[in-house]
């Protein structure tokens, strides 16, 4: 039987504690592969979807929920997020041009 006063409840892929929220292991892989992702595509000069693009951004964004400072200053390069942006900002511009229906004929 395991003591249940030493260890942090956990729910929803986090542990909580009373000063502190960390992630748990598997979606912390989930966001360094992602990551990773990007940037080996962006080595190789592989478009990065727009789907990742969004996927790591949504990530990033949660990190302000996290004890994250590790995670950021190890896996998040300068410059990634504005990247990121970029590519989400572009396919949402051709996606509202796309499905614009003007009443003008």
């Amino acid at each position: 039987i395991f003591a249940t006063a030493d260890r942090k409840p956990n729910a929803l892929g986090f542990r909580y504690d009373r000063d502190k929220t960390l992630l748990r292991k598997k979606p912390l892989l989930r966001v360094k592969r992602q990551i990773n992702k990007c940037y080996k595509k962006k080595r190789r000069h592989k478009r990065i979807t727009p789907r990742l693009a969004g996927d790591v951004l949504s990530s990033i964004g949660q990190f302000k929920h996290w004890d994250s400072t590790y995670i950021r200053e190890t896996y998040i390069q300068k410059g990634l997020q504005k990247m990121l942006k970029k590519i989400v900002r572009e396919w949402s511009r051709e996606e509202r041009k796309k499905w614009n229906i003007s009443l003008e004929t």
